[in-house]
């Protein structure tokens, strides 16, 4: 189970950070934390808006299993995902630099999932050099 009060001080910082996106789920892939950053990709105005919800709330259903499955690699895995690459939303002028991470219990045990990235335009004729990195 994550703490609250863990859960409220790591929201409380990133919410500084207006750049950032960032978001914990627990293991039913349900948001528990993010900041103003991270509802914004959705076109959300406030980040308490994607608690208690998943992805597939807010994406078409092939996108959001994507995202899943990389989220559900983490927590079986145990391991961190570090600077993934990957368009996001409508297009491929959106692009997310991102590390994901198991959040672990007392044990050692995962318990969730804390993602950070930066999103990365690729505007101006840039497309094709992120496809090429992202491979």
């Amino acid at each position: 189970m994550l703490g609250t009060a863990d859960l409220d001080l790591l929201t409380e910082m990133m919410s500084q950070f207006t750049d950032l996106p960032f978001f914990v789920k627990d293991t039913d892939l349900r948001y528990v934390a993010a900041n103003k950053a991270m509802a914004e990709i959705f076109g959300l105005h406030h980040a308490s808006d994607l608690i208690g919800h998943v992805i597939g709330d807010f994406l078409p259903l092939h996108i959001a299993r994507h995202y899943e499955a990389l989220d559900y690699e983490v927590l079986q895995s145990a391991r961190p995902t570090r600077d993934r690459l990957e368009p996001f939303g409508s297009g491929t002028a959106q692009w997310l630099l991102y590390s994901r991470m198991p959040v672990r219990n007392a044990n050692g045990s995962p318990v969730g999932i804390l993602a950070v990235g930066r999103s990365i335009d690729a505007g101006d004729g840039q497309k094709g050099k992120y496809v090429r990195l992202a491979k």
